[in-house]
């Protein structure tokens, strides 16, 4: 359901012509990509058996920061 109302609300939000870049850059990756990130990441912590789920999230993590840290060397 979150992941749903996340995309949902990402592309009302892109589809305004009046929003500013700055609004859309904020709502778009910020808030509703991270809906939909804690979303799936909760879920699978509490369906998983605790060590795959702690597995899981340190991977999910380790992903995480390593995409950030290759898009900021490449700017």
């Amino acid at each position: 359901m979150a992941n749903a109302l996340g995309t949902t609300l990402a592309g009302s939000i892109a589809s305004r012509k009046e929003a500013s870049e700055s609004l859309k850059l904020f709502l778009i990756p910020g808030f509703a990509a991270g809906l939909t990130t804690f979303s799936s990441l909760s879920f699978f912590i509490v369906e998983l058996p605790p060590i795959e789920a702690a597995f899981f999230a340190g991977l999910n993590l380790l992903l995480s920061l390593s995409i950030l840290g290759a898009l900021r060397k490449s700017k």
